[in-house]
């Protein structure tokens, strides 16, 4: 159904010159090097999800993920940076990290302890 959508449904544009390559590969290169962190960093997200899931289980490991991504943009709102307006972190936004990282470390420390057993 989307095959007969993209070929009948999407206007066609006869006179529109597709770019070549070259001028693609430029357009990649051209881009910020925050924008190219991008992909390393989801090497490591695969990466860590690889290796410490079976170690402390897929959902610790999931839940540090998140609270590393959220500390991240926690950081990246409190410092204004990628040109983000700044927003101060406040006690209740600081709160809510603190308790992200106190869950995440109980869910990994609870699943390591009932390995042992």
């Amino acid at each position: 159904m989307s095959g007969l959508a993209a070929v009948f449904g999407l206007p066609r544009h006869p006179h529109r010159v597709v770019p070549t390559l070259d001028e693609q590969a430029l357009d990649v290169v051209d881009q910020p090097v925050w924008l190219w962190t991008g992909g390393a960093l989801s090497v490591l997200i695969i990466l860590a999800v690889t290796v410490a899931s079976p170690r402390i289980g897929l959902a610790a490991t999931i839940g540090t993920i998140i609270a590393f991504n959220l500390c991240a943009g926690a950081l990246i709102d409190r410092f204004g940076w990628f040109g983000f307006d700044r927003i101060a972190i406040g006690w209740p936004r600081a709160a809510g990290l603190v308790f992200l990282g106190l869950g995440a470390a109980l869910r990994s420390t609870r699943v390591a302890d009932a390995d042992r057993t």
